[in-house]
């Protein structure tokens, strides 16, 4: 069942308290991500770990967790929006990943006191290249920080980023490598559009060239003539009109009587060439055996 949740995050410059608690649950929110931070939530101060974890308990409302984005030393004096962040669980350094890790564990102490479900992690820095480096150094991460999680009923969620080591194939491949049935993936909407490629003007674009010929092309082509012919087709109402047999001269018969073929016709007219009298009316013929008849006597 999906619940309405909204992070921490908007109050990021301001210390996280409990009024700003309400403030979110009386907007709707029913699930509240805490955003650690050290000068926002101080997840290494018991006190302000045990108000925070009080106001969930009376409240009813699902927690979760974000990772920390900044090490300690910079956390407090040094932030600000414009600072980038200084944790990375994945470094090919092997001392910094130790202390990211570390600094992770921290966070998630503070699961001890407030009802933490899941703790949603990053791996690697924006652009970073995918490559075996990166895949080792991943599923050794995860694999230390779900150890650290489980106990406290915390489970590990992978959130994509704008690199290639969090990719929709490159998160699902982590998953498969490391058999982590139990790691679960944050989508971020807003870092999926922004890593996203162009695709929909590429896509459009040849669409675009097919429907508008170019100044080289025919203007008779053959996708334009049978879109026309179709066109035709079925704007015509009525009964079809019968076939055309050529231009008839004024005394060619109706439609309905059809001249009749050349070779239906006398052949003594066919023979006759043009511009000439009509022939004269054949002599009776003399073979026959009965005599002459004579013209009477006047």
């Amino acid at each position: 069942m999906m619940q309405p949740g909204i992070s921490t995050h908007v109050f990021l410059p301001q210390r996280l308290h409990p009024g700003l608690l309400d403030s979110l649950h009386k907007a709707g929110a029913q699930v509240i991500e805490l955003f650690a931070a050290r000068h926002h939530f101080d997840y290494t101060d018991r006190a302000a770990v045990r108000d925070i974890a009080t106001w969930f308990r009376n409240t009813g409302v699902g927690a979760t967790l974000h990772q920390p984005l900044y090490i300690s030393d910079r956390a407090d004096a040094q932030w600000s929006r414009h600072v980038a962040p200084n944790l990375n669980l994945i470094d090919p350094e092997k001392s910094r990943r130790i202390s990211a890790m570390d600094e992770v564990k921290r966070a998630l102490e503070s699961a001890e006191q407030i009802p933490i479900s899941a703790c949603t992690l990053h791996l690697g820095y924006k652009d970073d290249a995918w490559n075996l480096r990166a895949l080792e150094n991943s599923l050794t991460a995860i694999e230390h920080l779900k150890a650290f999680a489980h106990p406290l009923g915390v489970r590990i969620l992978l959130e994509n980023l704008q690199n290639e080591i969090t990719t929709p194939e490159h998160l699902l491949e982590i998953l498969k490598v490391g058999h982590f049935d139990r790691v679960g993936v944050t989508l971020d909407i807003g870092h999926a559009h922004l890593a996203a490629p162009p695709i929909a003007a590429s896509a459009a674009s040849p669409t675009r060239a097919s429907t508008k010929p170019s100044s080289s092309s025919s203007p008779a082509s053959p996708s334009f003539t049978s879109t026309t012919t179709s066109a035709k087709k079925t704007t015509t109402s009525g009964p079809a009109p019968p076939e055309s047999t050529g231009r008839m001269s004024r005394n060619t018969s109706p439609p309905s009587r059809p001249t009749p073929p050349a070779s239906s016709r006398s052949p003594t007219n066919s023979k006759r060439p043009p511009n000439l009298p009509p022939p004269k009316p054949p002599r009776p013929s003399t073979s026959s055996n009965e005599p002459p008849k004579l013209p009477p006597r006047a």
